[in-house]
């Protein structure tokens, strides 16, 4: 797992979200620090991680598609980088526990690939649902 990645996107996220509750709570004298930094990270992060295809923090290590989906929704993505991304790691890697899994998918409806997502959801829930009708079917009989 690409922690730097990760870790970086749900920071940036943060950032975020400290942005809007100040302005909603009407604290704004600290906003143009949040916009400096925020725009600080992106830049960052897009200069060290963006490998061209994908983002990494070790390409030779990773081409994580939990670090990439969360990239995506965290904004720090932009939406030139978005099919490269799907094309390159969300589609090809599987690495994802089901509580990422959503991730993927939301990431791959961001950037509009609406058939891949519901593609990749069938496909990698499959097995899910199999045993799921199964485990059903025995408990209707047993009932």
């Amino acid at each position: 797992m690409d922690d730097t990645v990760i870790l970086d996107s749900l920071y940036y996220m943060a950032l975020n979200s400290a942005k809007k509750m100040a302005l909603e709570l009407g604290e704004n004298k600290d906003i143009f620090w949040h916009d400096e930094w925020v725009d600080t990270l992106k830049k960052e992060f897009n200069r060290k991680c963006w490998k061209g295809k994908y983002y990494s923090s070790n390409a030779k290590k990773f081409q994580d598609d939990r670090a990439n989906a969360l990239a995506s929704l965290s904004g720090l993505a932009g939406a030139e980088k978005q099919p490269s991304i799907v094309g390159n790691v969300l589609i090809p890697n599987q690495y994802c526990s089901p509580h990422f899994e959503w991730m993927v998918e939301e990431a791959m409806c961001y950037a509009r690939y609406y058939e891949a997502a519901l593609k990749c959801i069938k496909e990698r829930y499959q097995l899910h649902c199999g045993c799921l009708v199964i485990f059903l079917k025995d408990f209707q009989r047993s009932s």
